[in-house]
């Protein structure tokens, strides 16, 4: 069995709190981070204990993700 896919989430309104649920369920992905600059998606990365960065640039300097979810209009 292969190693799970790190996974970054771009966006966390109401649909990016949906892929949150979604990434986290599935044994073959780890949510790596959640990147958005509002003070809700800091909770949001909180509860699973996951990093939050309030830029793409940021997250990038620090958690290379092997994939992103684009979850923003």
């Amino acid at each position: 069995m292969s190693a799970p896919v790190r996974l970054s989430l771009m966006g966390a309104g109401l649909i990016g709190k949906r892929h949150v649920e979604h990434i986290l369920a599935r044994p073959e992905a780890v949510l790596s981070s959640i990147v958005d600059p509002m003070p809700a998606a800091r909770e949001l990365a909180a509860s699973p204990k996951v990093d939050w960065f309030p830029s793409f640039q940021d997250m990038l300097s620090e958690n290379r993700p092997e994939g992103v979810v684009v979850a923003n209009p």
